[in-house]
């Protein structure tokens, strides 16, 4: 073997293809850069980006960590605001995005515009990209501002790739580039240094596959030995080639850092146990090349080849050190607030009353995957003694109350029998009536809708707590994001007024008991009845009181209710005005909600009240598409997103799914005793069979349906779809309640017409303006240039004015 005197093998090479590809990264709009970890992705990019620095471009970069939704969303509008304070602040407006805001959330990108020559580089993204929707980062993708060169590096994740290819001005780079050949491992080895003996080339291939990490690490071993280390197994190159050359300090340092993705000096100096770092340590994190610095944070990230090395190697330690270990890491969490990382931990550990120990209340177990979840919360369950359940009370009521929103009903009843048989040991002196009274009122829950089961449950837990309970927070969602009391307790035919009456009679027990949580519902569940029987002043009294109770208390969810009812009270008088002012404080909602229950719940009221008019496409994306269970909706408020969805199917012509998606939705009905559900669904399967001709079958569907609606008075799902029944309505009901239902019929249909004429009401925002430009005779580029827009941007717009108005041409726009 011939040797050379000059050896570099930090030397950073890349094949002349890779190179190519790479000198075009600040010539696309986009590009994705993505392949498993080891083939030196970043470090190629980050090469090509120092270089353009060097050069004056503006280059922004974002190393991603796995860290709360929150946190990302904070740091990426950051991010954009160096590119366009502008699209930042619209983009922070919104809070951090969930399924239901996405797509308003990610509509900023679209129009960003960059002033001058920039890249923006998303690095390590797939520790982001579960975090938060993916429409955000496609938006991302796809963007237009001609200055902004976005760069996402990250390993291989299903659907970005597609989105960029065949695109103009997007680029892919995978680990087909990145990945040396022979006659490529040739060149490297002799940049660096080395002359490699013939076939010597084809044996580095095969035992690296031409990534370059390994391939790297064997010419540390060449440099030594003169020949490569006959390992194709990383592992174990990685051992020693890395893990043996460290010493036992350092060795110690990296295990005992290994529970945590990323860390701070001070961070290290506390899970050390030490006063000051020693200048081995701090070398460690700034020269090892499997270590990289994120000065900006004042952060270290271990490469996830050394991470997951490391981790592995920790649990073949003896239990007491990784115990230690991981006791260590858990209390510096909890003490410093990751709450949820010090819960993993300790269960890990399987020290329960640690747990117990946290608060609970603030452990975000939301931000976990469903499965996992479920299974710390059923892993700790089971785990609880008698003495932990009296010893933690509130931290058991928490949770069986994360029990029973997580829908696991068995799990949280057993929770609720064993906590009062450990409760009831507690003596008085230390507050046993009150956990009691805890008790209780989770127990009133089981009871769900049974109005009068749950307020004896409410009287109960008030006489023993003798006050407001703990367990409800004033800010929690009340009507669990349904806008309509009604649906949630008519659950008997016939039943109404008394089930009315008792809603007024036991109310207010669970309001002393909760501090006014959910103020105002029975006055709404009272007008929606007013509504329903036709008595538009009366319920329109109700929304208005309704809406002054939950003000006093601040209770969007009830806010959210009384609005509803106030827009359907509005369609049915044709007051336009008045629904537009109720669409934009919805939509506003919808989009800007501090909770993600309340954006959910405003979509479903904005989307009842643009599909009752007619106007079924302006209803929610999400709920057009049927995205209603799997989590999307909260269980209480299935069967109405159902009924909304129902209206989209019918006046859209329907689909191939509609027969199956009726009898879900009855079935779901029926589990919950929503009778109004119940009335609303079967009423549709009577429209569906008038539309097939199935006049006999459609004649016994209407008649059971107004046999569960009738004995209330309840009218108005007959006059909504009048035009629809109105063939066989009188041989299916009375003359005088065909007639009641004609008459509220007659009168929906005028104010749908006076609604429908206030054309204003269909159009965004954004929209309005752009139309209030062209009804003055404005071209799109002067539009454009009015409204900082992109022309493209006018021109959608202009095509959804024109749909939405029924016109063809814009000297049709009105004067708005």
């Amino acid at each position: 073997m011939s040797r050379t005197t000059r050896r570099n093998t930090e030397l950073h090479f890349y094949s002349p293809r890779l190179l190519e590809k790479l000198r075009t990264l600040l010539k696309v709009k986009a590009a994705l850069v993505e392949a498993p970890a080891g083939f030196g992705k970043s470090t190629a990019v980050w090469d090509r980006l120092n270089d353009a620095r060097q050069k004056g471009s503006c280059v922004i970069s974002l190393l991603c960590h796995e860290e709360p939704a929150a946190d990302i969303w904070r740091r990426f509008c950051a991010a954009i605001g160096e590119i366009s304070p502008q699209t930042a602040a619209a983009l922070s407006s919104f809070g951090v995005p969930d399924q239901d805001t996405a797509g308003a959330a990610a509509a900023p990108l679209a129009e960003m515009k960059c002033g001058e020559e920039t890249c923006l580089l998303l690095d390590d993204f797939q520790k982001w990209e579960p975090r938060l929707p993916r429409t955000i980062w496609k938006e991302l993708l796809r963007h237009e501002s001609e200055k902004l060169h976005l760069i996402v590096v990250s390993w291989p994740l299903e659907g970005y790739r597609e989105e960029l290819n065949g695109r103009w001005e997007r680029l892919c780079i995978d680990g087909g580039d990145l990945r040396l050949s022979a006659g490529e491992i040739r060149l490297y080895f002799k940049a660096a240094g080395f002359t490699l003996a013939p076939g010597e080339e084809e044996e580095a291939e095969r035992l690296t596959g031409g990534w370059i990490m390994p391939l790297r690490l064997q010419m540390l071993h060449y440099r030594e030995r003169g020949r490569f280390l006959q390992e194709a197994d990383t592992e174990a190159l990685f051992r020693r080639m890395i893990w043996e050359r460290l010493d036992a300090r350092e060795q110690d340092c990296l295990l005992r850092l290994s529970p945590f993705d990323r860390f701070t000096l001070p961070q290290a100096r506390d899970i050390l146990g030490i006063d000051g770092l020693p200048d081995w340590a701090v070398k460690l994190f700034d020269r090892h090349i499997f270590i990289s610095r994120a000065a900006s944070e004042q952060s270290y990230e271990p490469h996830s080849l050394l991470l997951d090395f490391v981790r592995a190697r920790r649990e073949t330690l003896a239990e007491e050190r990784r115990r230690e270990i991981l006791e260590r890491a858990a209390a510096w969490s909890a003490a410093h607030g990751d709450l949820l990382r010090a819960f993993e931990l300790y269960q890990r550990l399987g020290e329960y009353e640690k747990i117990l120990e946290l608060d609970l209340i603030s452990v975000e177990l939301g931000e976990l995957p469903m499965p996992k979840r479920d299974q710390l919360l059923h892993d700790v369950v089971a785990r609880l003694t008698g003495e932990l359940i009296r010893r933690y009370p509130m931290a058991v009521l928490n949770l069986a109350f994360e029990l029973f929103a997580a829908g696991d009903i068995p799990a949280h009843c057993a929770l609720c029998a064993r906590m009062e048989a450990e409760f009831s040991r507690i003596p008085e002196a230390e507050g046993r009536d009150r956990l009691l009274g805890e008790i209780e009122l989770l127990r009133s829950f089981q009871h769900y809708n049974d109005i009068e089961a749950m307020s004896a449950s409410h009287r109960r837990a008030l006489e023993l707590i003798g006050g407001p309970a703990s367990l409800v927070r004033l800010d929690a969602m009340w009507s669990m994001e349904n806008p309509s009391v009604l649906f949630m307790f008519h659950r008997e035919a016939g039943a109404l007024d008394r089930e009315l009456s008792s809603m007024k009679k036991c109310f207010p027990h669970y309001l002393a008991l909760t501090n006014g949580h959910g103020s105002g519902a029975d006055t709404v569940m009272e007008g929606e009845v007013f509504l329903m029987r036709g008595e538009l002043a009366a319920a329109g009294d109700a929304a208005g009181d309704a809406l002054g109770q939950a003000a006093l208390k601040k209770q969007t969810s009830i806010k959210l209710a009384a609005l509803c009812l106030k827009g359907r009270i509005a369609i049915l008088e044709g007051d336009a005005e008045q629904l537009r002012n109720i669409l934009d404080e919805l939509g506003a909602l919808t989009k800007h909600g501090a909770q993600r229950s309340e954006r959910v719940e405003a979509g479903l009221a904005r989307s009842l009240l643009m599909g009752l008019p007619g106007r079924p496409a302006e209803m929610e994306p999400w709920l057009k598409n049927g995205e209603i269970e799997g989590g999307r909706v909260m269980i209480p408020a299935v069967p109405f997103a159902q009924t909304v969805y129902g209206i989209w199917l019918l006046q859209t012509g329907g689909s191939p799914a509609t027969a199956e998606f009726l009898a879900q939705g009855l079935a779901m009905a029926a589990a919950l005793n929503y009778l109004t559900a119940a009335i609303y669904l079967r009423l549709y399967e009577a429209v569906e069979l008038l539309r097939a001709q199935r006049l006999g079958h459609a004649a016994a569907a209407l008649k059971e349906t107004l046999a569960l609606a009738l004995p209330d008075r309840l009218f108005l799902p007959f006059a909504e779809w009048y035009e629809e029944i109105e063939p066989i309505l009188e041989e299916c009901c009375a003359t005088s309640e065909a007639t009641a239902i004609r008459g509220l019929a007659e009168r929906l249909a005028a104010g749908r017409k006076d609604i429908l004429c206030g054309q204003r009401f269909t159009l965004s925002e954004a929209e309005l303006l752009v139309a209030k430009c062209a009804a003055r005779g404005m071209h799109n580029a002067e539009i454009a240039e009015e409204l900082n827009l992109s022309p493209n941007t006018i021109k959608k717009h202009l095509k959804s004015i024109f749909k939405k108005l029924g016109i063809e041409d814009r000297r049709d726009i009105p004067t708005l």
